[in-house]
Parts: structure tokens; sequence; C-alpha cells
């Protein structure tokens, strides 16, 4: 092994160390790839210790639940021990990711904190099955942090969840007086857990986003959210012919847009990748019907992504993202691969915060905890006013199931 390449190792394990002790793992070789930009440039707020931590956090959460989480024993079993495989993937991953996170807070900066603003945790996820219970990942308030400065923002995270005249800004103002940066993560530590369930060679996938200020939630969230990834050539041909592209703009203008930034396009050659599976028929059979008859493909299970890889549509709204985009086809012409329909909410809060470094626009859109809604109509629940005298019955309209009546609530 040459001088270059030891040091190299050498410093990954000096950065990573706090981690690396408390899982008993010794990193054994490090291959750095990147995509864009240099080694010398910096490209993260939190400096370039703390970001091999952060990486390696990933990295052991990963590898903890491919191990210990139960990988593939889903395969060919009933709903319910399915769903019970998915909870004790969940509760490893879970439990990895807060140690590495709990001890990799002990370097972070003076008056520094790392808190979970959205996540798939600590709450029953609208809509799942009732045995599936709570998942037990890491939900909103968790709190990474030296000690004194841990106790104090977690205080004031249980103060917006407990109290309710202390929101948001009561909770900010107290931060900010107190001299404390709060670091805000997205984290959803395993993120195709399904297909991890069953085995697939995906294995675990951890996905942690962090932000250098906490995202504006004031309470625990987790639901369902319509999300439209375009590339931001297309909105901007859409604003030229005054469109506002957005997720309840009607596909045929989307097409016309797609078609206007990619000259000679053909809609065939526009493929969409949603979610699909029975239980997402009722709520989204329109917008696939809406796409395929401009004649739009709708990418189906297996179907062979821009990458060479191949698509699963049953769960995993994240990883698709990074795809969206024109590429060359095989038979030399400009497609477009693009994200459209639904997304849990972590998934498309963290798929979202890519659009400035992939050059896209993301629409969403916050949906209800049914399935039994057509989109068309549940995309104009958060549009109603709740203090309307009118809120029950217009709400009771829109979540009637299909070919059902409204019901006042």
């Amino acid at each position: 092994m040459n001088p270059d390449r030891r040091d190299l190792i050498a410093q990954w394990a000096f950065d990573t160390r706090s981690v690396l002790g408390r899982f008993h793992v010794w990193l054994d070789d490090v291959e750095v790839d990147w995509l864009e930009g240099s080694p010398e440039s910096e490209v993260s707020f939190v400096g370039s210790g703390l970001e091999k931590a952060l990486m390696v956090s990933t990295a052991v959460t990963a590898l903890g639940t491919r191990l210990y989480g139960r990988y593939g024993e889903g395969k060919g079993a009933d709903k319910a021990t399915v769903n019970r495989v998915k909870k004790d993937a969940d509760a490893i991953s879970a439990y990895a990711m807060s140690e590495s996170l709990w001890y990799l807070s002990r370097n972070l900066p003076e008056n520094h904190a790392i808190m979970v603003s959205l996540g798939e945790g600590l709450m029953p996820k609208a809509g799942e099955t009732p045995e599936m219970g709570a998942n037990p990942l890491l939900g909103f308030g968790r709190v990474y942090a030296r000690a004194e400065v841990a106790k104090f923002v977690h205080r004031r995270a249980l103060e917006m969840i407990n109290r309710p005249n202390y929101g948001w800004e009561q909770f900010w103002k107290d931060i900010e007086t107190e001299g404390i940066t709060i670091w805000g993560v997205a984290v959803d530590t395993l993120e195709n857990t399904s297909r991890f369930a069953k085995g697939a060679t995906t294995g675990p996938m951890c996905v942690l986003h962090l932000f250098d200020q906490p995202l504006r939630v004031s309470l625990p969230y987790e639901g369902y959210t319509g999300s439209l990834c375009l590339p931001n050539a297309v909105v901007r041909a859409a604003e030229r012919r005054s469109v506002l592209a957005n997720f309840h703009t009607p596909r045929a203008l989307i097409l016309s847009a797609i078609q206007d930034a990619y000259p000679g396009i053909q809609p065939n050659e526009v493929h969409v990748y949603t979610l699909q599976g029975p239980s997402r028929e009722t709520r989204l059979n329109g917008l696939w019907s809406e796409w395929r008859d401009l004649g739009v493909h709708v990418v189906e299970e297996g179907w062979e992504l821009p990458s060479g890889g191949h698509a699963f549509t049953e769960s995993g709204t994240y990883a698709p993202t990074v795809l969206v985009g024109p590429y060359e086809a095989q038979d030399g012409r400009t497609h477009l691969f693009l994200t459209d329909g639904y997304a849990a909410s972590a998934e498309a809060i963290q798929a979202a915060s890519l659009d400035p470094i992939l050059g896209l626009t993301t629409s969403l859109c916050v949906f209800s905890s049914r399935f039994d809604v057509p989109q068309e109509r549940e995309r104009y629940v958060m549009q109603l006013d709740p203090d309307g005298s009118d809120f029950a019955s217009k709400l009771g309209d829109l979540l009637a199931p299909a070919g059902g009546t409204g019901t006042s609530a």
C-alpha cells in the first residue's frame, strides 16, 4: 500500500473514530469518488471531519441493518409477518443511526446541536395497517449535542409538542437568545423497508439529509405528499408560455413544456416514474391515465433505468430522483426521465432538497391519510379553510371514497 493511500485511510479512521469505536469497527480501506468538484473544495458547512463521520454513520447503519435486521425473512411470508420483519429492521436501523449521531455529536462545535426535524418514526404512519403500530425510527424532536445543549433544545422541542401556546416562533426566539445553532435533519434510517424485508438485492438504504438550520416544523408529522419533479429547463419553458408548472398543472401542459425544452422529443420518449401496485390504484389511476392518454410511458416494474439498473415501483421514491433529466437512449435519441405521484413526507422533503444540486424543481402537495380517494380530489384538501362553516361538508366531499358520497365529520 502506497503512503498516500495509507494516509487517506488513517485520516478517515481518525475523523470517524467516535462512530467506529462505538461499534468496534475498523476501516480496512477507503475509496473516494467525486462526481463533481475535488477533495480540496469545501462543499459542506459541517467541515470535512464531521462530514466523514456523517457518511460513516449512514454506512454503519446500513451495515448493522443488513447483519441484524432480519434481511429477507419476509420473502414469501404473509402480510403480518412481513410487517413484523419490517418493524424489526426499522428498530435496528434506528438504533444504529441514533447511536452514531450521539457519539459523533461529541465532536460538534460549541453550542451546536443536531435535531431531527422530519423522520419516519415515533408515530404510526397514517393509513398503515393497525398491527404495524408506531414506526420505531427517529422522529421529530430527537436532539444530539453536548449534554447541556441537548437538554436545553430537547426541553424546548417538548414544549412545542405539548404546549398549544408555544409554537415555532417562540422556540426559535429561545434558541437564538441562548446562542445555539441547530442543524436540522430529515432522516429515513431504512428507506426501502419493504424490499429489504423481502430480500431485494439492493439491500438496506439509509438516507440522512443535514441542513444548516432546523426545518420549520413544530410537531411530529408523517404522512403522504404529492410530488412532481421536473428539470429546471422544463419549468423555464413553461414560464415562457406563462404556465406555472407544479403538481396541480394538467399534464398536457407539462408535456408541452417538455417538448419546448427538448425540441423533437416524442411523448413515448418521456418516461414517468410513480409508485404502483393495487393499493395505489384508486389514488393514482387518474394520474397514470392522464400521462398514458398523452402517449407518455409510465415506468413499469423492471424497466431498465437510464443508469442501467431496473425500476422497482412497489416502494422507494427517493433514489429515482437522481436520474431525473434528459439522457441519450440506446436509439441515439434524447429521452427524459421524471418522477410524479406521491411519496412519504420525509422522502419527499429529502428528494426536494436535492433540487439545487441536481438542477431540478420539485412541487409538493400534502395528501391525506386515505388511499381510497383519487388524487384529483385529494390534492385540494389543503386549500380548504379549517375555520369555515362549510369545512366539514367540503372535506367530506373531497375525501369520500371513489364512487361514494361525502359525509360531514
